[in-house]
């Protein structure tokens, strides 16, 4: 029998008298929530709440419950009533998690540090619930603030290691704990213990049989992060054809009426009887360190010979950047990876190019079903897809040379010059460089701080133990542990605070001003700059890099500056690179003889016409052999 009857009369005879609430108002009490609990009826639930809030409305409980009852329906309503219960019972633990995992699901990851004090007592308790920290971790994550993030992690791996996972919620959570973390560390520039979860994370989402896209989401995290180590290139090799076990090669289309037809029409006329048609495929048509390198080749390209469609990974093509082009381009967020290659397919694309690689939000899968005769891995990611379906990979013969032991399962179309064109997406004018000063000359690494690798680093520090005039620059990637990072730096480099600048994670024009401070860019390694390597070229700022012929992320930067003519500021050896920053250091004129002719070298290397006729010219290569022509 339902107690709602019992309920209501009890509670008008409290309205009507409440002097009665000494003698049944416990009673009341007990009776609403047993309502509460036993009903599935959401009006039902809000009515008795609303009328136990009306005799209570001090008790934080049912504000609680309220948010609790209006969480999924109506999150905004839901907080608000998270909101009052925490203004009136500030340490109710429950109330504080939902709130936050609220604020989390919700976009408004901020707020949470409104609530969260790790000053606080309550703070000590919520770190014994995994709920809460999975969510904070990830809110520090989301607004890069590490210093709080990594240990509450760390926390949650320990408490739940001893918890066998038995529903595929605590399966993906877990295998999700392993995966953060090793992308923080990351950029953090904690490599090896970067590998160390994430490779975790990898065996995870096997044992767990996770779909698809977790399993591919580590295993890509896993061949990323191995660039940023001198790692072993028969076994990392190794490591990238494991891609065709997550995804297989699977042809679905034939080319063989196409091919026929275009070569009887070309031996009959001696013209293309048509122009080529290259399909481009990222998730990048972004504001995205991609787009300072495939816009201006977008842009360049012969109209007249090729046609270009974009397809993009992501929920619309960036209005201000891309749209502008006005080419044709089609959304395929939400398509499976079958119906993209059927799509690409049903438009006859010739020459189709894959820009992600192992990036986030790559989608390798589409390349399996080979929708275009010619698939092509270029600009995003500085190693191989590992994937059977895609022939070719662009390079140049300094990234690549020869002799490197760096192996593809792509066929390198290498460029004469540099495989890259850049214009710069934030920046029409450059900064006007500094006088190099005598007595402080700044040196800076300003790349992703991941890139600062053990064997950078010792670099730097015996530079700045040689060249006692120097200061170093240093980009953090977070926005709060500068202390802890300046520990960090010092004990690495060897050096006090005082010698070390270190500047947080910078946005368009604040960025831009940087050039205007520093005096010296350090390339870092195993893994150069790019974006910032053309950054700093554009504002005439000398950077030294090192060159390895075994590996193309280690001379992108080394490939730039010797085709801007700029050999000098290349070092075969370790060595021969802290020889050339001492003798910067110590002749500064020489430093601003650079500053005044750079950035002419290097923009006379990223003149369009030049490389849109070498480039162009490897394509219509591929092309031809492809078709027999």
């Amino acid at each position: 029998m339902s107690n709602i009857p019992v309920f209501i009369n009890l509670y008008n005879e409290l309205i009507q008298n409440p002097i009665s609430k000494d003698r049944i108002g416990s009673y009341v009490y007990n009776q609403g929530i047993s309502i509460i609990k036993a009903t599935e009826n959401i009006i039902e639930k809000e009515e008795t709440i609303t009328k136990l809030l009306i005799l209570y409305p001090n008790e934080s409980e049912l504000y609680y419950m309220m948010g609790e009852l209006f969480k999924k329906t109506n999150p905004i309503k839901a907080l608000a009533w998270y909101k009052i219960c925490y203004q009136i019972d500030p340490k109710h633990k429950s109330n504080i998690i939902d709130m936050i995992i609220t604020f989390f699901e919700n976009g408004l990851t901020h707020q949470v540090f409104e609530i969260i004090n790790p000053k606080d007592s309550i703070y000590l308790e919520l770190m014994e619930d995994q709920r809460f920290l999975g969510t904070y971790s990830r809110c520090n994550f989301q607004q890069l603030y590490y210093k709080n993030g990594v240990p509450c992690i760390l926390k949650l791996i320990k408490l739940s290691s001893t918890k066998p996972c038995k529903t595929n919620e605590e399966k993906v959570t877990k295998w999700a704990n392993y995966h953060d973390l090793g992308y923080v560390y990351c950029a953090m520039g904690e490599i090896e213990k970067s590998l160390q979860y994430t490779n975790k994370a990898v065996d995870l989402a096997n044992k767990f049989n996770l779909n698809i896209w977790n399993k591919l989401l580590s295993f890509s995290n896993s061949l990323c992060y191995a660039d940023f180590l001198y790692s072993n290139n028969d076994e990392i090799f190794k490591q990238y054809l494991k891609i065709n076990n997550y995804l297989p090669d699977n042809p679905c289309f034939h080319y063989d009426a196409r091919k026929k037809i275009i070569k009887n029409l070309y031996q009959t006329t001696k013209t293309l009887p048509k122009k080529i048609k290259i399909g481009y495929l990222s998730s990048d048509f972004m504001y995205h360190a991609v787009a300072n390198f495939i816009i201006p080749i977008l842009k360049n390209h012969d109209k007249t010979q090729f046609e270009i469609v974009l397809y993009a990974n992501q929920t619309q093509l960036d209005a201000e950047i891309f749209t502008s082009l006005k080419l044709e381009h089609h959304i395929i967020k939400n398509m499976s990876d079958k119906d993209v290659a059927m799509l690409i397919n049903k438009h006859s694309i010739d020459i189709l190019f894959d820009l992600n690689g192992h990036t986030v939000n790559n989608r390798l899968g589409v390349f399996t079903y080979h929708p275009a005769p010619i698939q092509i891995a270029y600009l995003g990611f500085p190693n191989t897809t590992g994937l059977k379906s895609i022939q070719y990979r662009i390079t140049d013969v300094v990234a690549d040379p020869a002799t490197s032991k760096q192996r593809y399962t792509e066929t390198l179309l290498k460029l004469p010059r540099c495989f890259l064109l850049y214009k710069s997406i934030n920046q029409a004018t450059p900064i006007v460089p500094r006088i190099t000063p005598t007595n402080k000359i700044i040196i800076a690494a300003i790349n992703k701080e991941n890139k600062n690798s053990t064997f950078a680093l010792e670099t730097w520090k015996k530079i700045l133990k040689q060249c006692p005039n120097t200061n170093i620059m240093i980009k953090l990637e977070t926005f709060d542990n500068n202390e802890e990072r300046m520990e960090f730096y010092s004990e690495r480099l060897d050096t006090t605070p005082e010698r070390i600048i270190l500047i947080n994670k910078l946005q368009n024009d604040d960025y831009n001003k940087i050039f205007s401070k520093i005096d010296i860019l350090l390339d870092p390694f195993p893994y150069s700059g790019t974006t910032t390597t053309c950054n700093a070229l554009f504002n005439s700022i000398p950077l030294v890099s090192l060159y390895n012929e075994n590996y193309h992320a280690h001379n992108v930067s080394c490939s730039i500056l010797m085709n801007c003519g700029l050999q000098d500021l290349v070092a075969k050896t370790e060595e021969e690179y802290i020889d050339i920053v001492k003798y910067l250091v110590n002749n500064p004129w020489k430093i601003d003889e650079y500053k005044k002719t750079i950035r002419e070298k290097f923009m006379k290397l990223m003149e369009p016409g030049p490389f849109m006729r070498e480039y162009e010219g490897v394509l219509m290569d591929v092309y031809k052999k492809y078709y027999g022509l």
